[in-house]
Formats: structure tokens, C-alpha cells, sequence
């Protein structure tokens, strides 16, 4: 059976995300917020994610978004704007969608 690549990706995102205990009032720094989404990346990939790293971006002024640096083995970079108090849809939609533009297999769903 193939699977296709956007619905498995939208499906490993939302089970890793519903796994991670996310603060009530969902007050995070900005390390904090690369944590959450370097975990949830890592449960939703498995062994595909083991070259991604998520880094907040420096000297960026506190706000209600978070610019965080996902990179694939140090080189492709991508700007991600995480939203702290964002519903867990829109949060399944902006990473499945980032997501969706690393090129990743698709062989098996470890979330």
C-alpha cells in the first residue's frame, strides 16, 4: 500500500503533538518552543530527523511569534514562525506544512 506523503506527515505531526504536554497557558520562551518542535519532529520522523536541527533565532526582540531556524544536516535552512498560543490545528497545519518541504521517506509512521 502507498502511502501519500502529505497525510502521512499531517497524521505523524498530530499524534507527536497530542503526545507533548504542552504548558496550560502556553507561556514558553524561545528555547523552549525549538524543544517542542525539535520533539515533536523527532517523534513524527524517527530516524528521518536525526540530521534536522531547530535553533531560535538570535537577537530576535520578545513577541507573540517565535522565528526558529529548522535545518537539514547544517545545510537547507528553513524559517519557521512558531505561535505559542496557536490551537493544536493550526500547529498540526504550520509543521506539517514545513514539513512537507524536507525531503524525508515516507517508509513507515513511527509517531
Amino acid at each position: 500500500m502507498r502511502i501519500d506523503r502529505e497525510y502521512f506527515i499531517r497524521f505523524a505531526v498530530a499524534v507527536a503533538l497530542a503526545c507533548y504536554d504542552l504548558p496550560t497557558d502556553r507561556a514558553m520562551t524561545s528555547e523552549e518552543a525549538a524543544q517542542l518542535v525539535k520533539w515533536v519532529i523527532d517523534m513524527a520522523l524517527g530516524p528521518d530527523a536525526s540530521n534536522v536541527q531547530v535553533e531560535p533565532m538570535e537577537n530576535y526582540p520578545a513577541s507573540s511569534k517565535m522565528p526558529l531556524i529548522i535545518s537539514m544536516a547544517g545545510v537547507q535552512q528553513h524559517l519557521f514562525w512558531f505561535y505559542p498560543q496557536q490551537s493544536f490545528e493550526g500547529m498540526c497545519d504550520a509543521l506539517s506544512a514545513m514539513l512537507g518541504e524536507i525531503p524525508i521517506s515516507c517508509d513507515s509512521i513511527p509517531a
